[in-house]
């Protein structure tokens, strides 16, 4: 079968977000880093949105991205999601979650999600793959140890036997994840922001999540993570695309 090209995927793009200025940030930073137009992204947040299978029709894969919400709160569309994803496992098609779609993936598929502030990621972090990590498709192009944004309090702290863990941090056991034999992808870390993107985001939500001499510190302890923002690029080309060809 002939492959797609880059300029001919599309992309479902599920945002758990109420928060319309975040939405086009998250909109803007997936665009950037993973080099698809926001065309090629259909964008939905359940807030607005019903949630179904339908949303599968015509798109070559999904991204869940971030969330000013928790994963262990109840909403009328948190079974959609779960529901949403099974469908996508069933199916074989790529998704990658990012932090609260990271979560979302864990806690699906039987992990556990647990909210520790003591725990609690903001700004530059160092984050380290694991065997599998340097063994797998997407991660193993990534060094060993790299810089990533951050942006959490809560964790993935358990994980069913059919998800492999890819990657881990000082504070997250659990930075990085990959479904057994599916193409379902899951990360803390935000492979969606650089430090620029990052500072924005916290400037939005500083008094939500830090107070202001926390907000400068980070700020000002900010790295630029090159190798993290690869990923998303990395996902459509290699996971994405192969998918598609198939």
């Amino acid at each position: 079968m002939a492959g797609k090209s880059r300029n001919e995927v599309s992309i479902l793009l599920v945002q758990p977000r109420s928060d319309l200025p975040m939405v086009e940030h998250e909109i803007k930073c997936i665009s950037l880093y993973s080099g698809l137009s926001v065309d090629q992204l259909h964008s939905v947040s359940p807030f607005y949105t019903e949630i179904n299978k339908s949303l599968l029709e015509n798109v070559d894969g999904v991204i869940i991205g971030g969330s000013d919400t928790s994963v262990l709160d109840s909403f009328p569309w948190t079974n959609s999601i779960i529901e949403l994803i099974h469908k996508i496992a069933e199916a074989k098609m790529p998704l990658f979650g990012s932090c609260w779609g990271h979560q979302m993936v864990a806690k699906t598929f039987g992990g556990e999600v647990v909210s520790d502030l003591s725990r609690k990621e903001m700004g530059s972090i160092e984050v380290v793959l694991t065997p599998q990590g340097r063994d797998d498709l997407l991660f193993s192009k990534l060094p060993g140890k790299f810089v990533a944004q951050s942006g959490h309090k809560d964790h993935v702290m358990e994980l069913p036997q059919n998800i492999d863990p890819l990657a881990y941090s000082e504070l997250s056991p659990y930075q990085a994840i990959k479904v057994k034999d599916c193409p379902i992808y899951g990360a803390q870390f935000h492979a969606d922001m650089d430090k620029t993107e990052l500072k924005e985001r916290l400037e939005y939500y500083q008094y939500d999540y830090v107070n202001t001499e926390e907000f400068d510190n980070v700020c000002n302890s900010l790295q630029s993570s090159p190798e993290a923002v690869r990923i998303l690029s990395a996902f459509i080309n290699d996971v994405v695309l192969s998918a598609a060809t198939k």
